[in-house]
């Protein structure tokens, strides 16, 4: 009889033992998906970043052949500083 307690009481010991594996699995499983959504978020923004900083280069270079095409523009102005005395 006492054989049969001592296999009926491992037997629960590896019963509870499952259960413990089984959740700390669970678990795991709970934290890799949360890791793997974040990350996947974490791309998705760097391609937003990627891509804004596409479009600030262009508005950049933009702005700098506008600026460029300015000073050819203010460059081709000549003031007369000549003041015309004695005209009356």
């Amino acid at each position: 009889m006492k054989a049969s307690q001592t296999t009926l009481r491992q037997s629960d010991e590896l019963v509870q033992r499952s259960d413990s594996v089984a959740a700390a699995t669970e678990q795991q499983r709970a934290v890799v998906e949360s890791i793997s959504r974040e990350v996947g978020e974490m791309s998705t923004l760097n391609q937003q970043v990627q891509a804004s900083q596409r479009q600030a280069l262009v508005v950049c270079e933009s702005l700098d052949g506008q600026s460029r095409e300015l000073r050819r523009l203010v460059g081709s102005f000549r003031i007369d500083t000549r003041v015309e005395l004695g005209a009356g």
